[in-house]
């Protein structure tokens, strides 16, 4: 699960509350979080363009500044950032105004980095995190890619539990404790694809093979000689 998408979305969001100071995060970290496929491809009133267009004007208009630091309230009252996505809509057909953006972007500020900013125990934290990605499953089209809603749910199951453990009501030394729970928690699941069990011959593809381990490798082709050089490489070492 570690390795999933929606863990990756969800570090990018941690990676927000923790450099957050005075109740300004790390621009690079907003960005990063903002840019996310989950996140700029939530659907707005009028279109599914509405949030990637509102995305990459927020990085625009952090790059233009050169800020470290962002205030996720100023850039909602952010007029000129706000009017220039607008034009940008209007360029492309769209009827959104500053206004219908302002309140795109508070809804995605409050549903996902407002959610767990202010969290005091464990069971609070893990009732955002489920929030987070129901709003996400919602309101992104994640919704539409095959592994999005497995993971998720094996993630909220994890969380659920979480929030009904005997330390869920302990009152933890801030957020930070709370991701360290998480991250210990996501590292020993494990996500089991369906399929058939085989025996005998099989092909795979190279990256199939990164996770088996095996006593014999045979190279019969390839072009690039520095992929023969790596694989006779691991075959030793295998």
């Amino acid at each position: 699960i570690a390795r999933t998408p929606v863990h990756a979305f969800l570090t990018l969001l941690f990676d927000v509350l923790l450099s957050m100071r005075d109740g300004r995060c790390g621009a690079k970290e907003y960005a990063r979080f903002m840019l996310h496929p989950y996140v700029k491809n939530i659907r707005g009133v009028s279109d599914g363009e509405t949030a990637r267009m509102l995305c990459h004007a927020i990085e625009d208009a952090l790059i233009t500044s050169g800020a470290d630091t962002v205030s996720t309230a100023a850039l909602e009252l952010d007029e000129v950032m706000l009017s220039r996505a607008a034009r940008l809509h209007h360029g492309g057909g769209s009827d959104v105004d500053a206004d219908g953006l302002r309140a795109l972007l508070s809804e995605i500020h409050d549903q996902t980095i407002r959610s767990l900013e202010h969290v005091a125990t464990l069971s609070e934290f893990s009732y955002a995190i489920i929030r987070v990605l129901e709003y996400i499953g919602n309101r992104s089209t994640a919704r539409l890619h095959r592994d999005f809603r497995p993971f998720a749910e094996q993630i909220m199951d994890a969380m659920w539990r979480m929030a009904h453990s005997d330390a869920a009501v302990l009152a933890l030394n801030g957020l930070e404790d709370c991701i360290t729970i998480y991250q210990h928690t996501i590292a020993g699941m494990v996500f089991h694809f369906p399929g058939t069990p085989v025996g005998g011959l099989q092909v795979l593809g190279l990256s199939e093979t990164r996770a088996l381990r095996f006593r014999r490798v045979f190279i019969l082709d390839a072009q690039d000689d520095v992929l023969i050089a790596r694989l006779i490489s691991a075959a030793r070492h295998v």
